[in-house]
């Protein structure tokens, strides 16, 4: 909770300097603010404990799971669930697979799904923003 006040206080702390700042041009500052925002977010929600939030701790079991799990299985659950429709969520257990070939790391799982997350929300938010504050 701490951290998250934290957060939000940099957040507004920088959005007041970068919509007065006349060091860069408008859009400059406003592509400044989102890239810092976003990766701030980025760390806020990529380094949490597995403790933090509703089902991170069931999401790490899952990872777990998966790990341990041979791609042949994997595959075997995808065709099932599109054959019989058994099961729920097949793609996911790839998508962990193919991210476990590079680490089994789950704190790294985290920082990329949240930086996937932060950096389409950004993308997002800069092009359907024209400014920084109320100027």
């Amino acid at each position: 909770m701490f951290v998250s006040l934290i957060v939000i206080l940099l957040i507004l702390i920088l959005g007041r300097f970068y919509s007065e700042s006349a060091r860069f041009d408008r859009k400059s500052n406003r592509k400044s603010y989102i890239k810092l925002i976003s990766f701030l977010l980025i760390l806020q929600s990529g380094l949490r404990n597995w403790a933090v939030g509703a089902d991170t701790y069931q999401y790490f079991n899952r990872f777990t799971v998966t790990k341990n799990t041979s791609w042949s299985q994997v595959f075997q659950y995808f065709l099932t669930y599109y054959e019989g429709g058994i099961g729920k969520d097949p793609g996911y257990s790839i998508f962990e697979k193919v991210f476990q070939v590079f680490t089994t790391n789950y704190q790294l799982y985290l920082l990329f799904i949240a930086a996937l997350f932060f950096y389409a929300l950004a993308r997002f938010i800069y092009y359907n923003t024209s400014k920084l504050g109320h100027a």
